[in-house]
């Protein structure tokens, strides 16, 4: 008998508050797994098992459903904000959410100029503090950053540097802007590929001078 000659199953019927009640308690065990999920890698539980060394082993090892998820990019980057709080590293929490290293380092980046948004403030005329508003005929437009220069960026801002595909997913690019970009940035010596690969591309990190550079 095949699956789509199995009998249905009698269906559960739902009054409506019962129905709402059930979809709570559903949301509420997929943000208790997140709220899980987070406290194991602020808890540093790995360092409490003896056979893995890191928490990407203990994802790989003891919880790989972790695996599974797929959030939406509104709620991964709710979760992208409190874990930068909280000092991870853009590769631990790309494990703890399921997405390239590329992608986190995308989410990082967004939710930084999002909370350094939200953190200008002015005194208002009775000494409080409000959120700034610039009158629109002093608002200057802000420099275009072009693609090489946010490419830089998202590379730095990743510890275990980006490959071509990784900055096509954090930034929405084509793939042939992204190799295209990263190419010119190879010439221009900015960036260089270290001998790893990830999902057949050369992991990307910048060069001494490209470094010392950003830090001046």
């Amino acid at each position: 008998m095949t699956a789509s000659t199995l009998p249905a199953l009698p269906r559960t019927a739902f009054t409506k508050d019962e129905a709402l009640a059930h979809t709570a308690r559903l949301n509420a065990s997929i943000d208790e797994t997140l709220d899980l999920i987070f406290e194991a890698w602020v808890g540093r539980i790995w360092e409490d098992l003896e056979d893995v060394a890191d928490w990407a082993s203990y994802v790989e090892v003891y919880a790989p459903r972790i695996k599974t998820l797929k959030l939406p990019v509104v709620d991964r980057r709710a979760l992208a904000a409190k874990w930068a709080e909280a000092g991870a590293p853009t590769r631990d929490f790309a494990r703890g959410v399921n997405v390239s290293n590329g992608t986190a380092a995308g989410d990082y980046a967004k939710v930084t100029d999002i909370e350094e948004a939200r953190e200008r403030k002015v005194i208002s005329k009775n000494g409080s503090l409000r959120p700034q508003r610039v009158a629109k005929r002093a608002t200057k437009a802000a420099p275009k950053v072009s693609k090489r220069d946010r490419a830089v960026q998202l590379i730095s801002a990743a510890p275990d540097g980006l490959t071509a595909l990784e900055l096509a997913e954090a930034t929405g690019w084509r793939g042939g802007q992204a190799t295209g970009t990263t190419s010119d940035l190879k010439r221009q010596g900015r960036i260089r590929a270290l001998p790893i690969f990830r999902d057949g591309y050369a992991v990307l990190v910048l060069t001494e001078a490209e470094s010392a550079k950003a830090a001046s």
